[in-house]
């Protein structure tokens, strides 16, 4: 180790090595890259428990009769399908109700009236406080014939009641719903059974079953209720639990998403709305048939439904809950962490706390600048919201061009986009890197990242986690390099992954989401959000930049460790 001595100060060098130093970032970064993307991918179809003998063929069975032509309400083809779903139900012993009304003729002619029959039955309870309703639409558009949307939702119901019908009951009634009149705007079935139906007074729980693409895991869209006690009892039971209280939150924010779930979210019955999305550009067209649907996620949707009813079939629906949100987001693919919603500004609280106490210790102890992080930031933020606007642009024309873009196909346009202008910005703020030490350059992305947290903890409680937990970790990243604690060559290169680690695993899933979100669909464009890739290009941009600066404060470029005694020149 050396001093090298400069009028502006003295810079204090280890050498690490250059290529051993950049090899062993480039294994860890490969490694935490893997673990991030392993939960986003569709979990392989389950085996159910023996005594369920729950089938996923027997379920591709009725989705291939259900979706052989289009069925919108008020057609031939709509009657085919109710006849279908009556018959199965009526095998399994089950006593049927239907429930018509007469709604304006959504796809026909203005003025006139059709029929919309909600089709539904019970499955009786020992001691029921409440009944469990599982909800799936079994009408389509008139573009698709509708296996995903919704055929494989009302495939997975028509299996669960067969399974319930073989299982001694559970303490709770179960009420399968099979609605009429989704796709159009009203959610006519939904809502005359809300409204009108005399079994809605007993439900105390929903769960809504959806798709708006062909793949991907069935992951919690939405929460109604007591966000935290709904939480906590779906990851008692769950399998793969997939549920990121960020995407509630900021769906509660945009209001509804358009599906029967609005309606019992609306009458205040607690609940959980899934749903798959990737692939998402067959949604409403003719390629949303049978050879689109993925059996991985059919089973998804199959062992949130039995885990869910696991969970709340035998619980006390009546007895009042508290009314937290929840704090909650999925770990791997078994792990689902979550703690009350008034944590989270005292959490952020204490990444503030480390985060001065950080920058305290790096001003008495080696010349830390102040003005050097602040500016710091200042780049680093010009930096993301320039980097957000020209993807968002580019996007907007690629989406143009390729209204059937395909999942991989659309990821290497983002990456690709991503890693150019990442480059051309590097290569802008190569001066004001030269001016900063790297510590200096993490105290600053660290401070952007500090900002997000505690806004998002007094205003979007939900979506704070995704923040507050890698700025925690790159706090405590700024106090042990000031310590000079790092350690030899490996430890200097695992220290920063425990920054890199939850900026990845947390930050992922919500990139993905994203960009499932962006994908454009042609059968459906109302339901084209494109402009949202910004919110994808923004978290990969902070993450990078997050990472990025952890192991060049630890590590240094090519291998070198610099402190803070001063500024690269």
């Amino acid at each position: 180790m050396g001093i090298v001595s400069t009028e502006r100060g003295s810079i204090v060098v280890r050498n690490g090595g250059d290529g051993a130093g950049r090899l062993r970032v480039a294994t860890i970064v490969a490694v935490l890259t893997f673990i991030s993307i392993w939960p986003i991918t569709t979990p392989t179809a389950p085996v159910p428990p023996a005594a369920s003998g729950f089938s996923v063929d027997r379920v591709l069975g009725h989705v291939a009769e259900i979706a052989q032509a289009p069925h919108p309400m008020g057609s031939e083809e709509i009657d085919r399908v109710r006849q279908y779903v009556v018959g199965e139900l009526e095998d399994l012993g089950l006593e049927v109700q239907m429930q018509p009304i007469m709604a304006h003729d959504y796809f026909g002619v203005p003025g006139n009236t059709v029929e919309v029959v909600n089709v539904m039955a019970k499955v009786p309870g020992g001691n029921s406080s409440g009944a469990l309703l599982l909800v799936a639409h079994y009408d389509s558009m008139t573009t698709t014939p509708g296996a995903n949307d919704n055929a494989v939702g009302v495939g997975v119901l028509l299996e669960t009641a067969r399974v319930l019908m073989e299982h001694p009951p559970f303490v709770n009634d179960i009420i399968v719903l099979f609605t009429d009149g989704e796709e159009p705007a009203p959610r006519f079935g939904s809502r005359a059974f809300v409204a009108d139906h005399p079994w809605a007074n007993d439900v105390g729980f929903v769960v809504n079953l959806e798709a708006a693409g062909g793949s991907g895991p069935s992951t919690v869209a939405e929460v109604s209720g007591p966000g935290r006690w709904v939480i906590e009892g779906y990851a008692k039971s769950a399998a793969n639990p997939a549920a990121y209280s960020f995407v509630t939150a900021i769906i509660g924010l945009i209001g509804d998403l358009g599906t029967d779930f609005d309606s019992f979210r609306d009458a205040d019955l607690p609940g959980l709305h899934f749903a798959y999305v990737r692939n998402s550009p067959i949604y409403h067209t003719v390629s949303d048939s049978i050879d689109s649907v993925h059996i991985d996620s059919v089973g998804h949707h199959a062992t949130n439904v039995l885990g869910t009813i696991e969970a709340f079939g035998d619980t006390d629906l009546s007895a009042p809950r508290g009314a937290d949100a929840g704090v909650y987001f999925s770990v791997g693919r078994s792990g689902l962490i979550g703690y009350g919603t008034a944590w989270a500004l005292p959490i952020a609280m204490m990444a503030l706390v480390l985060f001065t106490v950080g920058l305290a210790f790096g001003v008495r102890r080696s010349g830390l600048r102040l003005r050097s992080v602040v500016t710091s930031a200042l780049v680093t933020l010009a930096g993301l919201l320039g980097g957000v606007i020209a993807v968002s642009l580019v996007w907007w024309m690629v989406t143009s061009i390729r209204s059937k873009l395909g999942v991989v196909e659309g990821y290497v346009y983002l990456i690709s986009l991503v890693l150019f202008i990442g480059v051309v910005w590097d290569r802008v703020a190569k001066r004001r890197r030269r001016n900063a030490s790297y510590v200096e350059l993490l105290a600053g992305v660290t401070l952007v990242w500090l900002v997000l947290a505690v806004v998002l903890s007094a205003w979007l409680p939900g979506a704070s986690y995704a923040f507050v937990w890698p700025t925690i970790a790159a706090s405590v990243l700024l106090l042990v390099l000031e310590s000079g604690r790092a350690g030899g060559s490996w430890a200097r290169a695992l220290v920063p992954a425990v920054v890199a680690a939850p900026a990845l695993v947390l930050l992922t899933p919500l990139v993905d989401i994203f960009f499932q979100t962006a994908m454009p669909r042609p059968g459906n464009p109302d339901s084209q959000i494109v402009y949202v890739i910004g919110g994808s290009a923004f978290l990969i941009f902070l993450g990078v930049a997050l990472v990025a600066s952890a192991f060049s404060a630890s590590v240094g470029e090519g291998g070198n460790h610099v402190g803070v005694r001063g500024r690269i020149d």
